[in-house]
């Protein structure tokens, strides 16, 4: 996911998906609608990490160092 340079003027821009042999694809009209879509997923991995702690997983995922359990 990116921004485009040519839209960081912009107070809430467009969010792109650039995949491997394909082109760019705008697939959020702006970074808030991002976040909102985003936000449920962050939740769901938090529960899932916090779930496989207690079950005694002993490798933490590579995706964990990006939750916060503040």
């Amino acid at each position: 996911m990116l921004i485009d340079g040519a839209d960081l003027m912009k107070s809430d821009p467009p969010v792109w998906i650039i995949s491997e042999g394909e082109s760019a694809e705008k697939c959020w009209s702006s970074v808030t609608s991002w976040f909102n879509d985003v936000s449920p997923q962050v939740a769901r991995d938090r529960e899932r990490l916090s779930i496989m702690r207690e079950l005694g997983q002993w490798i933490d995922p590579s995706w964990s160092d990006y939750i916060d359990f503040g």
